[in-house]
């Protein structure tokens, strides 16, 4: 008996990797196309932060994930719950018109993040555990279409004999 995932989708839903007896350790490559589809990229994701520090909106980069190039990771500092929340609404405005989306968290200083302050993450539009599920979904739906469609073929195909 194996007891273990099917997928794992990781990455703020950015990753898709599989777990099975097919592929094993692999990653989605239409996930992937899909992703790279966006117009997510670090051009758009430094433009917003270079735009964000023209209002005093600083937010400082986090050392990234490797192989991870559909996720760019910053602090925002506290200053005072007036300028957070400007500074937080204005940071979610902008990605909207930017068409990505972001992840706006406070961070756990007990996991390794600086006290006083918020993850400000960074994701391609269509992103996350709500898009993950949907997609494994219609591909579900999709195999078993193309199942279905292949088992009507095969027996509108078969002849029927009487026996009379």
């Amino acid at each position: 008996m194996r007891l273990f995932p099917h997928f794992i989708a990781s990455s703020l839903g950015t990753e898709l990797i599989y777990f099975n007896q097919e592929q094993y350790g692999e990653r989605d490559k239409i996930w992937e196309k899909n992703l790279i589809k966006t117009v997510f990229s670090d051009k758009v994701v430094n433009d917003l932060v270079n735009f964000l520090k023209l209002d005093n909106i600083n937010l400082i980069s986090q050392p990234q994930i490797e192989d991870c190039c559909f996720l760019k990771n910053y602090y925002y500092y506290q200053q005072n719950k007036q300028l957070d929340a400007q500074a937080l609404l204005k940071i979610k405005d902008l990605v909207i018109k930017a068409n990505i989306e972001v992840n706006i968290s406070k961070c756990n200083p007990l996991s390794g993040d600086p006290d006083n302050c918020y993850d400000v993450d960074f994701i391609p539009s269509g992103t996350g555990k709500k898009h993950i599920v949907n997609f494994i979904f219609c591909l579900k739906i999709a195999k078993f279409c193309g199942a279905l469609s292949f088992l009507i073929r095969q027996s509108s195909s078969l002849k029927v004999t009487s026996s009379t």
